[in-house]
């Protein structure tokens, strides 16, 4: 096994809604799960945490081996990284950083993005050297502070793939007959 992702909740919820329905003979749910016990695959508890939140916990109810387990928790890791400045002076959206600066909103939010699953996939990918699983586009930010993980990942030489690409780097695919 050559790649090692780190994979979003958007990811794991394409997985649950669009592919686990038709995986009839758990070719998909028993090879996701060997990938995840060999760290192939990792799952941090903030994203965990968020999929459990998501669509009435879909994510945890289709794929009952992403337990606390299973999870890696990296949040005191990351507390006091270079990566906190490239907040400022990279991932913001400078129009939305302006209009919240006054006040204190800005740095209100930064540090609620600091605590999010999108903050500690992309700080963690890059300090691991891991692939960003996402189906976040790079379209658009819809007046969001930060940037898109997409956009982050591109400006920091992370790769960033979707989850048909994670699929096919670990072989597994679902048979819909």
């Amino acid at each position: 096994m050559g790649e090692r992702f780190a994979v979003d909740t958007s990811s794991l919820l394409i997985l649950a809604q669009y592919f686990a329905p038709f995986d009839t003979n758990q070719n998909l749910k028993t090879k996701l799960e060997k990938h995840f016990e060999n760290n192939n695959i990792i799952l941090l508890a903030s994203v965990y945490n968020e999929s459990k939140q998501v669509k009435k916990g879909l994510v945890t109810q289709s794929f009952p081996f992403l337990t606390e387990n299973r999870i890696t928790k990296i949040e005191n890791q990351i507390a006091e990284t270079t990566h906190h400045k490239k907040l400022d002076e990279k991932w913001a959206v400078d129009a939305q950083k302006r209009l919240l600066e006054n006040g204190g909103w800005y740095e209100k939010r930064k540090q609620e993005y600091i605590k999010s699953a999108d903050f500690q996939l992309i700080v963690y990918a890059q300090q691991n050297k891991l692939v960003v699983i996402t189906e976040e586009s790079s379209a658009k930010n819809d007046s969001k502070l930060f940037k898109k993980i997409p956009v982050i990942c591109k400006e920091e030489k992370i790769s960033c793939e979707n989850i048909v690409y994670m699929l096919e780097a670990i072989q597994i695919s679902v048979d819909i007959s």
